[in-house]
């Protein structure tokens, strides 16, 4: 027969204290003649029982006591009533100390919205590395940010930067991992068009090897899947459009027919970009993590960073 242990149990106790009917003990008494490890169940209980009487002295009835205890609460009522208000007394209390403290230090709670905010960004500024490092930029890629705003993240070109505008004006990025557009004629067409000698086409290789570095800074990340994205990204872009098209000028050829898209800019225009993204030391970025966004300032040590790279 399947036994039920814990109600058995409680069915057992009951019935040694004497606390079930008559049909229950009836289908109990049944169940033990067919358990017999109900019946040695039942007769460690008893044992415990009886030792347990034994044991426990009975205290004895003392008389009169519900009127001693009556007498007692009614002599003294001050304690009672200040029991029973002591959780309202201790709020108020606590209460009016929030207030003065407030009153005499009223930046109090914004200071400390201000350390927890700065503590929060500060953990999700450790150990920022560049993400483009790992893509080896290629000249290549650097000249096709300038013209078709994509730029890859890794070295297999699997994902990349977007960077575009919306009907308004407003500026915005995606990251994604489809739709690449692999420009690989146009550098090679650019020289060639231009008809560059030696000297001219090593001056053009520094410029974007240049630009090449200096993005670097501009896409941080680590390993709390925070990233940050400096708003400069856009100007950079910006500014190799521009400087290409002073370099081509400079060559005396036919700008439009070394471009992959016709862009007209006046050399003051172009002038004025490239001296606004070399000029700009602003360190803001935008930051990205799993809990938040956020906007703050973060200085990226370049030289620290080819240290750890040379010592790695």
């Amino acid at each position: 027969m399947i036994m039920n242990k814990e109600k058995d149990i409680e069915l057992l106790s009951a019935y040694l204290d004497g606390e079930l009917s008559n049909e229950e003990i009836k289908k109990l008494e049944e169940k033990l003649s067919l358990t017999p490890g109900l019946r040695e169940k039942l007769a460690e209980l008893k044992r415990i029982k009886d030792l347990t009487r034994v044991s426990i002295k009975k205290i004895n009835e003392a008389p009169y006591f519900e009127t001693r205890l009556f007498t007692s609460l009614e002599s003294k009522p001050y304690r009672n009533i200040l029991k029973k208000w002591s959780p309202v007394i201790g709020f108020t209390a606590l209460t009016l100390i929030v207030m003065l403290v407030l009153k005499f230090n009223p930046d109090l709670i914004k200071n400390i919205f201000e350390e927890q905010k700065l503590s929060l960004a500060g953990f999700y500024k450790e150990n920022l590395k560049p993400l483009l490092f790992a893509s080896d930029l290629s000249n290549e890629d650097i000249f096709n940010f300038a013209f078709y705003n994509q730029l890859p993240l890794d070295n297999t070109r699997t994902q990349f930067i977007q960077l575009g505008s919306d009907q308004s004006g407003d500026e915005y990025f995606e990251i994604n991992t489809a739709g690449f557009s692999s420009k690989e004629d146009n550098f090679k067409k650019f020289i060639e068009t231009l008809s560059l000698n030696s000297e001219r086409k090593h001056q053009f290789d520094s410029m974007m090897s240049s630009y090449a570095h200096s993005l670097q800074s501009q896409i941080l990340v680590n390993d709390k899947n925070t990233v940050a994205i400096s708003p400069n990204l856009w100007n950079y872009q910006k500014a190799i459009v521009a400087d290409i098209l002073s370099f081509a000028k400079a060559s005396g050829k036919g700008i439009a027919d070394a471009m992959p898209v016709l862009f007209k800019v006046e050399s003051p225009m172009v002038e004025k970009v490239v001296h606004k993204v070399k000029s700009n030391k602003d360190n803001e970025y935008i930051f990205f993590t799993p809990d938040t966004l956020f906007i703050d300032t973060f200085v990226f040590d370049e030289d620290e960073f080819e240290k750890e790279m040379e010592l790695a």
